[in-house]
């Protein structure tokens, strides 16, 4: 479940996908569908990369001083917040994952194409997946 929200999530964060970042991943946000898929939902905070909002509770530490200017790390950082959140014991790999997406300075944070990349999603059985949505 956590690595495929994980992907479906990287993966609409991609460049050159819509450019759009939805700002308010949480667990509320996340629905289960009847085919067994995770669904990412409520877009009411999302915005076009760029665009500057009123910043969120729950945004990422840039977004302090006010005022978001919205950018693919913040998602990114709310992805690390999903897994702080989970009700079981991560596996190192995941743990490891999870780290790098924690890095405060969100120039030196994972993109959503390297994160992609990362052992513990490429171990994943959800290959089929990725390569239907690239």
């Amino acid at each position: 479940m956590l690595p495929v929200l994980c992907t479906n999530t990287l993966v609409g964060l991609r460049p050159n996908r819509e450019e759009v970042v939805h700002r308010d991943i949480r667990w509320d946000n996340v629905v289960k569908l009847t085919n067994g898929k995770w669904l990412l939902i409520d877009f009411e905070e999302a915005a076009r990369i760029g665009d500057k909002r009123d910043t969120l509770i729950i945004s990422a530490p840039e977004y302090e001083n006010g005022t978001d200017t919205c950018q693919a790390s913040g998602d990114i950082w709310m992805i690390r917040k999903l897994m702080n959140e989970v009700k079981f014991t991560l596996s190192e790999k995941a743990k490891n994952f999870r780290d790098k997406l924690m890095i405060k300075d969100f120039n030196l944070r994972l993109t959503a194409t390297d994160a992609l990349k990362d052992d513990w999603i490429e171990e994943m059985d959800i290959c089929l997946y990725k390569m239907g949505n690239k």
